[in-house]
């Protein structure tokens, strides 16, 4: 990216005419008399400082052969949003720019026991530099119920939360799931 260098540029940012009507962009149709839209200086202007501004604001210079430079300056600017640094799956997380990570799950299965509890070892798709700050965990039954399952976190690590769970029906499936947030 970078600022426009060819013959006939303008050395400063020329004042932009004023403001049409919002619209989109068409290739027209000669057949019926419909014009294609104009390019012009105001919009390809808008779209350069835009772009410049993420770099700018990224702290990288701008460079007419690299081809990265966007994102570039958006990895700059959202350290924490990189692809290593999240997961949409489940169990899933994301890391936060300043260290914070949010951590999920949905539907973890387990067989309860004969007398209708379930124990389960959450383990995070990623590990916690210390300790949660908070789990939140609840049933989320599959198949047929009476009652209302309860579920306790018996125990929370850096890398796994122990989830005890009663009033399932006896050797069911059972499901969990839950959000984590810690640093």
């Amino acid at each position: 990216m970078h600022r426009i260098d060819s013959s006939g540029a303008a050395v400063a940012l020329p004042t932009p005419a004023a403001a049409g009507t919002p619209g989109y962009w068409t290739g027209g149709n000669p057949a019926s008399g419909i014009p294609a839209t104009i390019l012009d200086q105001d919009w390809l202007n808008s779209v350069q400082e835009e772009l410049l501004a993420i770099l700018t604001a990224g702290g990288v210079t701008p460079s007419k052969t690299t081809r990265n430079q966007v994102l570039t300056a958006l990895q700059a600017l959202f350290p924490g949003l990189a692809a290593a640094g999240r997961s949409v799956a489940t169990p899933g997380y994301l890391k936060l720019p300043g260290g914070l990570i949010l951590q999920w799950c949905f539907n973890l299965t387990t067989t309860t026991d004969g007398a209708g509890q379930m124990n389960y070892l959450w383990t995070y798709p990623v590990a916690f530099p210390s300790a949660p700050y908070a789990v939140s965990l609840m049933p989320t039954f599959i198949g047929t119920q009476t009652n209302t399952p309860q579920i306790t976190l018996n125990g929370a690590s850096a890398t796994q939360a122990f989830v005890v769970g009663k009033g399932f029906p006896t050797s069911a499936t059972a499901a969990v799931s839950g959000f984590a947030i810690g640093a």
